[in-house]
């Protein structure tokens, strides 16, 4: 399982930081193509959980979500709004009655999962110091969810949410915390952002708890689904989702966090 890890990595992510390192269009490019491939695989998990969903909608939708976010506010609804009612009267027009309800709100719960949430990233891209602010989410993000996996396979005795997760436990959460902190406190100075040492050390604390926080929400729709991966795209890795998951929440937090840092507010 680790080498199916590793040699997966070893070729995303040289593709992922080139597209972070030059920016828009690459990056947008890079999340979309991971944003279709994520929602297919949300939609499947909601099939298997009777919500039929609208999935070719669902995908349209998010993928349109995150491309057309390029240059705009994280606050503006509009877009969202139109895509929920263009879903709500597909599913009144080509959904049995029954159904209609039920595949319209997993349908928009897509578009707020991954399509909204997977515009931060290239929110984060855009501020000052983007890139960086884009690697220490990324590589804090992977530290931690590494950290946790390497410790809780050799130590993890303690179940810590065994109805959600079976597998996670206290102990590859408290390797993950240390994991993430250590490399917000590596990385920060060597990416040369602008954060005193309280600062990196709140930042670290935050990245991990978020993280987990990304992992056991989706752990959540796995087990409602009664499967143990979203999908099987990356070797090791499971799905589009498995791998994203856990970045989720944490680019959200950083952006937010670096808005702060960089204006004075998160505004």
């Amino acid at each position: 399982m680790l080498a199916k890890r590793l040699a997966s990595a070893i070729i995303a992510m040289p593709i992922l930081g080139v597209a972070v390192w030059f920016g828009h269009p690459w990056f947008t490019i890079v999340v979309a193509v991971a944003a279709a491939g994520a929602a297919r695989e949300f939609f499947n998990l909601s099939e298997a959980t009777r919500g039929k969903p609208l999935a070719f909608v669902g995908i349209a939708g998010v993928v349109y979500l995150v491309v057309e976010s390029q240059g705009r506010s994280p606050f503006g609804t509009t877009s969202l709004v139109a895509a929920a009612i263009i879903a709500f009267l597909v599913a009144i027009m080509f959904s049995r009655i029954e159904h209609a309800a039920a595949g319209w709100a997993w349908t928009v719960a897509g578009f707020l999962y991954l399509g909204w949430l997977l515009r931060y990233p290239l929110f984060l891209r855009d501020l000052d110091h983007g890139r960086y602010w884009v690697f220490l989410a990324l590589l804090a993000t992977f530290a931690t969810d590494s950290a946790a996996y390497m410790v809780g396979s050799k130590w993890g005795r303690h179940r810590m949410a065994p109805q959600i997760s079976p597998q996670k436990t206290w102990e590859g959460a408290i390797g993950g915390f240390a994991g993430g902190l250590a490399a917000t406190f590596v990385l920060s100075p060597l990416f040369d952002l602008p954060l005193s040492w309280p600062h990196t050390a709140l930042l670290g604390a935050l990245i991990p708890i978020f993280a987990e926080m990304g992992d056991l929400a989706e752990s959540a729709l796995k087990r409602g689904a009664g499967v143990k991966e979203a999908g099987v795209f990356l070797p090791g890795h499971g799905g589009f989702l498995d791998r994203m998951d856990s970045l989720l929440l944490v680019v959200v937090m950083v952006y937010y966090y670096a808005m702060y840092i960089l204006t004075g507010t998160a505004l």
